[in-house]
């Protein structure tokens, strides 16, 4: 069943509909929220208001944009509330990655996996100095796999404004790593 059946169902009151659309999208939404506050309690709490949201408000879904497009919008605008409320009562939060990101394997030797690590922190690195914009076209591409054609309707932006963005990321991101290993 594709996700506009689902909806439907949804809309008519199918629970399990709503548990498959869930399901469906957590692997590329979830990451997406961790990537960018940094904190899987928030996360979690961020993943779960989506949710809680879609419910709320799936019958002002309109089946002319994808739902992942509109799922992911709506978890971007609930995360830039969560920037918002944190700036607002001061909180400071942890820039480190999470543990789950980080790039280890039981096939690797330690030294490869403290090489994957230091590259993995470096890489964090980079991607907080690209601008927001290029950041979060970044991020919703390389950890969501959305398309962007999938973007551009997030972000309200058009297809080449996204990859635009995208291309000057990248080569931002190439240019920091190499100075990195310089």
């Amino acid at each position: 069943m594709n996700d506009s059946e689902l909806v439907q169902r949804v809309k008519e009151g199918d629970a399990d509909a709503f548990a498959v659309l869930l399901h469906r999208h957590k692997g590329a939404l979830y990451p997406y929220i961790v990537s960018r506050v940094k904190d899987e309690a928030a996360a979690c709490d961020i993943f779960q208001e989506v949710f809680i949201r879609v419910l709320k408000h799936i019958d002002n879904y309109e089946e002319m944009e994808k739902f992942r497009a509109w799922l992911f919008r709506i978890a971007t605008n609930i995360t830039m509330d969560h920037f918002r409320r944190q700036a607002k009562s001061a909180t400071v939060f942890s820039r480190e990655m999470p543990e789950t990101d980080r790039l280890e394997s039981p096939e690797k030797t330690p030294e490869e996996n403290a090489v994957n690590r230091e590259t993995s922190k470096e890489l964090k690195v980079a991607i907080d100095m690209l601008s927001d914009e290029q950041k979060e076209i970044f991020l919703l591409r390389e950890f969501s796999g959305l398309s962007f054609r999938e973007i551009a309707g997030i972000k309200g932006i058009s297809v080449g404004a996204a990859l635009t963005r995208m291309s000057r990321a990248t080569t931002k991101l190439r240019g920091l790593m190499r100075e990195c290993h310089e």
